[in-house]
């Protein structure tokens, strides 16, 4: 009888160590599984921001190359004999995009010249005329005789 049970408790540690390596297998293949879940995820990852960034690239692309082209309103127009081609609705809505486009120059104009002497158009303004425009820089100041706005006669120049 005790044979029996040593024979018994035997193959119980057997059966015991064969679920031992089974579990480690397990385990083992769980931690591979999860070292190659977080690689994907890290790769994902990696997709996404290369994904983000060659967005940010086209877009920014995109608008540089817009405004080379003069903007997305302004439509290339070869000839001029292609307008009579286009129907009135078509030429008015490129008439009213021009117009558009066009007072966008204008204030990028205004704010680059506001600050300019209207003489030169290169220095900034300094001086304060008699009539108390402020339009010409020291330089230009000294070689003019009138004020180049109102034309009223120079006589009395401040520096600003």
């Amino acid at each position: 009888r005790v044979s029996r049970l040593r024979e018994e408790l035997a193959s119980c540690r057997i059966q015991l160590n064969n679920w031992e390596d089974r579990l480690q297998q397990a385990r083992t293949a769980c931690d591979v599984w999860q070292r190659e879940a977080e690689e994907a995820t890290r790769k994902t990852q990696q997709a996404e921001s290369k994904f983000n960034e060659t967005l940010s690239q086209y877009n920014a692309l995109k608008q540089e190359y817009e405004s080379l082209q003069g903007g997305p309103h302004i439509r290339s127009i070869t000839k001029v004999s292609e307008l009579s081609k286009l129907s009135l609705s078509v030429l008015k809505n490129i008439h009213a995009q021009l117009r558009q486009d066009l007072e966008e120059i204008e204030k990028v104009l205004y704010r680059e010249t506001a600050s300019k002497c209207m003489v030169c158009e290169e220095r900034n303004r300094t001086v304060t005329l008699n009539c108390n425009h402020f339009v010409l820089c020291d330089t230009c100041a000294s070689t003019q005789d009138e004020c180049p706005y109102c034309q009223t006669p120079i006589n009395l120049i401040s520096n600003i």
